[in-house]
């Protein structure tokens, strides 16, 4: 029971996520993405230093992969959470 509710919030961190990077393109300076930002800022922040501190290069990319990282974390924790169920 705790798996699957943990499992659950895991699924709507991941939906926010989404909305995070899509509102990120289309309306930045909205007041849900800021929501969005101020919460996930905390989560992105030191992944983006980790990938960083492993390659330079990735600072330069256009686009910010720590999104993706957290993405995939994020599917891992709750596989392996539903290997525990």
């Amino acid at each position: 029971m705790i798996i699957t509710i943990l499992r659950f919030l895991l699924r709507i961190l991941d939906l926010l996520l989404l909305a995070y990077c899509v509102c990120s393109f289309i309306i930045p300076e909205n007041q849900y993405y800021l929501m969005l930002k101020s919460f996930f800022d905390r989560l992105l922040n030191p992944i983006r230093n980790f990938l960083w501190k492993i390659s330079p290069k990735v600072r330069r990319l256009p686009v910010d992969v720590s999104p993706l990282v957290l993405f995939l974390l994020i599917g891992l924790v709750s596989a392996l959470l539903g290997l525990l169920q």
